[in-house]
């Protein structure tokens, strides 16, 4: 895996990381916006599109355009993060031991770039396989999430900046919309 690093905060820019519009901001919807810390439902097709043509303006001019979801698969390549992955994200404490043992398990067979999709995008009662039967499954719509998708990572705030080794945590002009 290719080491990536930020050097310098206001020099050239010769790297960037970004984030395609894709299956969490299609989980969005007028009811569940404000709990996910999104301002209101978008087109996923136009974002996808404006997506790609910044990206490739970008690229024009030299810039190398590295995506998440392609470093997130990359990361998931590596056996001690991938676990470490699906321990933080299927908790125990939220689904109990023997759920989210099966959930993990399924998950971890999932290919690398499907999983890394479920990752950002979120993962519904309703997309898990018959075969994983649990009590916490019946008490659950289809449409409720096992992991929450994450569509703020289109937008993404700058509370730290990562300089070689080091960070600076900075202030935010306004806080996160209310939950």
């Amino acid at each position: 895996m290719e080491k990536h690093f930020v050097g310098s905060e206001i020099g050239q820019l010769r790297s960037v990381m970004l984030h395609r519009p894709n299956l969490s901001l299609k989980r969005l919807t007028p009811s569940n916006c404000q709990e996910l810390l999104f301002d209101d439902v978008l087109s996923v097709e136009r974002a996808g599109e404006e997506h790609d043509i910044f990206a490739n303006t970008l690229r024009q001019q030299g810039i190398e355009v590295l995506l998440l979801t392609d470093l997130l698969t990359q990361t998931l390549d590596v056996a001690d993060a991938k676990a470490w992955l699906l321990d933080t994200q299927i908790s125990d404490y939220r689904l109990g031991p023997t759920f989210a043992a099966d959930i993990r398990a399924w998950l971890a067979d999932m290919p690398h770039r499907e999983l890394a999709r479920h990752l950002s995008g979120g993962l519904t009662y309703g997309e898990i396989p018959a075969s994983i039967k649990n009590m916490v499954v019946d008490t659950h719509d289809i449409n409720d999430f096992i992991m929450k998708p994450l569509p703020n990572h289109l937008f993404t705030r700058d509370t730290s900046c990562w300089i070689y080794n080091g960070v600076s945590i900075n202030p935010m002009a306004k806080p996160a919309p209310p939950t």
